[in-house]
């Protein structure tokens, strides 16, 4: 089953992570053609195992060989391309468009309730573990959202992508 890893907080900061490290990492685990898309912690692979099994699997061993606190979140191939399809805001000039990856459902609805609410044409809703936002190009960082996300509370639970991203992964099966 066609799958897609990503990893919070890599190569920005302190943690830098070269992608073909982390390709043959995967492959050392037994997982069959890892392939990373962009530079960002994004990578595509086979397995049949389930979605804990590949954390509890992956985390230590990218915590060990990378020396740091190590989050993946895992998702079928499907629920990228249906997260990349599901964005539901309009695109508009000046705006960023980002799909945020929950643990777990819960995490995105509790993400969503302590947001405040969005100011302009700033937009965010959840669907499953997803949380959509709509942000002005410029702002994400100082956005109240982003500093929400970014929260000892909620950072843990959550990693964020441009949905342009999300989109090049999902289009990686088809070109495959």
């Amino acid at each position: 089953m066609l799958r897609a890893a990503f990893l919070r907080g890599i190569n920005v900061g302190r943690v830098r992570v070269p992608m073909a490290e982390l390709r043959d990492l995967f492959g050392s685990l037994g997982l069959q053609g890892a392939a990373t898309i962009l530079n960002t912690g994004n990578v595509v692979f086979d397995s049949a195992l389930a979605e804990a099994d590949l954390r509890a699997m992956l985390e230590p061993a990218l915590s060990t060989r990378f020396d740091y606190d190590a989050r993946v979140f895992v998702l079928e191939l499907a629920e990228v391309e249906s997260a990349a399809r599901l964005y539901p805001f309009e695109s508009l000039d000046g705006f960023q468009r980002y799909a945020l990856i929950c643990d777990e459902a819960r995490s995105a609805d509790d993400l969503l309730a302590a947001a405040d609410e969005p100011r302009g044409e700033e937009r965010v809703t959840a669907s499953g573990r997803f949380v959509f936002w709509r942000v002005e190009r410029g702002r994400t960082t100082d956005a109240p959202f982003s500093k929400l996300i970014a929260s000892k509370r909620f950072g843990p639970h959550v990693t964020n992508r441009n949905l342009n991203t999300l989109e090049r992964i999902a289009a990686s099966r088809r070109t495959s």
